[in-house]
């Protein structure tokens, strides 16, 4: 399955990038900072904002269906 993370330089981010490359998972991480993004196979770093909804929509393994995790308040 391809995987496209958001905030993946992040606590909850980073532990699904990690899990779902080491299931074998495709998973493009689509990050403000690609060096804060530990390099790892099975894993592509992309440069990006999650507010820039285009570039979200371009992005390699963009998904058919976006879930979203809010923020707490």
């Amino acid at each position: 399955m391809r995987i496209l993370t958001l905030g993946a330089t992040g606590n909850v981010g980073s532990r699904l990038t990690e899990r779902a490359a080491s299931a074998g998972h495709q998973v493009v991480a689509f990050v403000r900072r690609p060096d804060a993004v530990a390099t790892r196979e099975g894993v592509r770093v992309v440069a990006g904002s999650a507010e820039d909804t285009a570039a979200l929509e371009q992005a390699p393994g963009a998904p058919m269906q976006w879930w979203f995790r809010s923020p707490a308040a």
